[in-house]
């Protein structure tokens, strides 16, 4: 087990800039962030509490069961195209 405060810090996105990794060494387990695309300065570094993979209705309502709160990143307000598209979403 680890603690990690600076990670800790970093806010959820559906489209996250970083992800994190976890491994171990003889001195216990090491915390890596790795940037998934260019960040800029200034920019805030963002890491998904969710599969990103999930549908939009899954992933809110998961955010919304296990973290109390309702997503608002940008590929949670992709409107839906269609009823076609909420379907095949929802499979």
């Amino acid at each position: 087990l680890g603690v990690y405060p600076h990670a800790a810090i970093l806010n959820h996105s559906c489209a996250p800039n970083c992800i994190l990794r976890f491994s171990y060494s003889n001195n216990g387990p090491i915390l890596k962030v790795i940037a998934v695309r260019d960040i800029q300065p200034g920019d805030e570094m963002t890491h998904s509490y969710t599969d990103c993979a999930l549908p939009t209705k899954q992933r809110q309502s998961k955010l919304q069961d296990i973290y109390k709160f309702i997503c608002t990143c940008p590929l949670c307000h992709i409107p839906q195209c269609s009823n076609q598209c909420y379907e095949e979403e929802e499979r």
